[in-house]
């Protein structure tokens, strides 16, 4: 009765996501409710399970909140503009150089770990020379969903919080295990770029330059750097330092930059509560998340339907698949999150194939790594995202024509990162 029930409740969770029926938040939060009282639990022992799910998250839910307000707070702060204009002023006029150009500032943009953010400020600044130079938009697509899923291993980015979250371990400490395979990913990402580029450059040459003369170039030259730069950039690299040398919880590390941040950047207390409001909506949506998953997690686990599940599922498997049942989902993670979101993917598949992994002698670090590095870069070929949508406006292209022309080589990206993740013994 327990698998049976597990099994519908994930399946339910995971179908109603997909076709857009009910929120992420509602389904998180009230389908195993209804689950666990169907099979008998009482709401005395349910609310046991709730409770023990949110003392679990409560970490991971301050670090997602304030990570949010503090690179939220440096955005309006300017800190990344100079970085931008720079990248743009010294790659003109090459097409390989403006294409690598593009994925480094995506990634350093997405030091924030928004979707949104990074397309907003990317794509309007790159566009208007990809077109100049008769790129195709859709490669700066590709860059910007490759550094996308690269930057998101870092533990405020969204995957790694929300593994760590279903193992119940520090998000810091995942990342620092993970940060040889981020490192190798970035170094990857610059050589897709570089072999993308040069393809682009071949292909320009092939059917002539398309120049678009109503297409005015975006008056990118150096500016003055912004008010308080300088300070602003030393409270970040000290941030980022913090976070490697791990002295302080990650969560408390956020609260104290984030304070710090404010107080120089807007010195008046009524500033201040000013731009708390503005990054309010983003961090109250993914908060909300957290607390439902923490609900799912709780229930699920405490009333034992993750742990019948995995058996029942680890039964039906063939023993040479069991055994490597986490490299398989990260292999499978791309086009998973294609299918359904990063939600169902680490609330849903995640928890089952710990427990199946667990059988086998693999720990769920082994797990939640292969399934981090394995997943991230399907995120932005995820329908689910919202910041797709918007990237994909923003160059006038459409989904469909960004996923054919991205899903296959991001996907073999990150089926080679993962494996060699493996082979240097990250995973």
């Amino acid at each position: 009765m327990l698998t049976l029930a597990g099994l519908l409740i994930i399946a339910l969770i995971v179908t109603l996501m997909v076709t857009e029926r009910i929120s992420p938040v509602v389904a998180l939060a009230v389908i195993p409710l209804l689950g666990a009282l169907a099979v008998g639990f009482s709401f005395e022992e349910i609310s046991g399970y709730f409770t023990k799910g949110i003392g679990d998250v409560v970490d991971v839910l301050v670090m997602f909140m304030f990570s949010i307000l503090f690179f939220g707070a440096m955005q309006e702060a300017g800190l990344f503009d100079p970085l931008v204009r720079y990248a743009i002023r010294v790659t003109k006029g090459s097409v390989v150089k403006v294409t690598v150009a593009s994925a480094v500032v995506a990634c350093i943009i997405h030091l924030d770990g928004s979707g949104a953010v990074t397309a907003l400020i990317t794509i309007p600044a790159f566009l208007p020379i990809y077109r100049r130079l008769g790129m195709n938009p859709l490669l700066l697509l590709m860059m910007f969903a490759g550094a996308v899923g690269v930057m998101n291993l870092t533990p405020w980015g969204g995957p790694v919080g929300r593994a760590a979250l279903v193992i119940k371990t520090d998000p810091n400490a995942l990342w620092h295990a993970i940060l040889p395979a981020q490192a190798l990913g970035l170094v990857m990402l610059l050589g897709l770029a570089v072999v993308y580029g040069y393809r682009e450059k071949r292909l320009i040459a092939a059917r002539g330059p398309v120049l678009q003369e109503h297409e005015h170039e975006a008056s990118h030259e150096q500016g003055e750097l912004p008010r308080l730069f300088w300070a602003n950039l030393v409270i970040t690299l000290a941030t980022v330092a913090a976070l490697v040398v791990n002295f302080l919880p990650i969560s408390y590390v956020f609260i104290l930059a984030f304070c710090v941040t404010i107080v120089v950047n807007f010195p008046r207390p009524k500033e201040q509560m000013e731009c708390i409001k503005r990054q309010a909506p983003e961090a109250l949506s993914l908060v909300a998340i957290v607390c439902a998953a923490a609900a799912f997690l709780g229930i699920m686990q405490g009333t034992g339907m993750i742990d019948a599940l995995a058996k029942a599922l680890a039964g039906f498997l063939p023993q040479f698949l069991v055994s490597h049942i986490h490299i398989v989902s990260g292999i499978l993670g791309t086009p998973l999150d294609m299918l359904t979101s990063s939600d169902s993917y680490f609330f849903g598949v995640l928890p089952v194939t710990v427990e199946i992994a667990r059988q086998y002698g693999v720990s769920p670090e082994s797990v939640a790594k292969a399934m981090v590095i394995g997943n991230n870069l399907g995120k932005m070929l995820s329908p689910f995202a919202p910041a797709v949508w918007l990237a994909v406006g923003l160059t006038g292209n459409t989904f469909g024509q960004h996923i054919r022309y991205s899903f296959l080589p991001l996907w073999i990206f990150s089926i080679v990162l993962l494996l060699l993740s493996v082979a240097i013994g990250v995973v």
